[in-house]
């Protein structure tokens, strides 16, 4: 009785501390958001095109506005490019400068098979900080674009990073997980 006591609390407080694990459509991996402040907002299919968007409650910003941080994850098909071209040719149609380039070893990844920008750009809210992650699963392509204003990136960096690491092909431990299916 003490030992079900104990995985119940456990899982409880596992819920409330890690946000929800969901299983990537048309892939064999899964992106577990850091917290609970996170949700799937909602899902896009155009075509061969799905997208996934997540939102992090609001953080007021020093003009006193309510930003929105995001997390969107587009899926589409690849046709078998390695990462690297796969990379090259979707950041071409996609206006950032690049600042860094990592490889999954250098921000601990559990998915090998990406590559990792961090970059900015400007729009009429100001300057962005983004992440923007290409994965490659067999024929299907994965962008993941982390995105929030850069006077609040270092609030949201460590959960952006939390999020892209969590990106794995390995058997989905959380019992909250979710499947999105279209």
């Amino acid at each position: 009785m003490k030992n079900l006591l104990f995985t119940l609390t456990m899982i409880m407080v596992h819920s409330f501390i890690f946000g929800q694990t969901t299983k990537i459509e048309g892939t064999k991996l899964h992106i577990t958001m850091p917290n609970p402040e996170w949700e799937l907002t909602n899902t896009q299919e155009n075509g061969d095109i799905l997208v996934y968007y997540f939102k992090r409650t609001p953080i007021i910003d020093s003009q006193q506005r309510k930003v929105i941080p995001n997390i969107s994850i587009i899926v589409e098909e690849n046709d078998g490019l390695d990462v690297v071209t796969y990379s090259i040719m979707k950041r071409n149609s996609m206006p950032f400068d690049v600042t860094d380039t990592f490889i999954p070893k250098d921000i601990e990844m559990k998915y090998k098979n990406a590559i990792i920008y961090r970059g900015s750009y400007n729009d009429e809210h100001g300057k962005h900080q983004l992440y923007v992650v290409f994965v490659n699963n067999g024929k299907t392509g994965l962008r993941v674009i982390c995105d929030v204003l850069d006077e609040l990136f270092e609030h949201v960096e460590p959960e952006f990073l939390a999020a892209i690491t969590s990106i794995s092909d390995k058997k989905i431990k959380n019992k909250n997980a979710s499947t999105i299916n279209l």
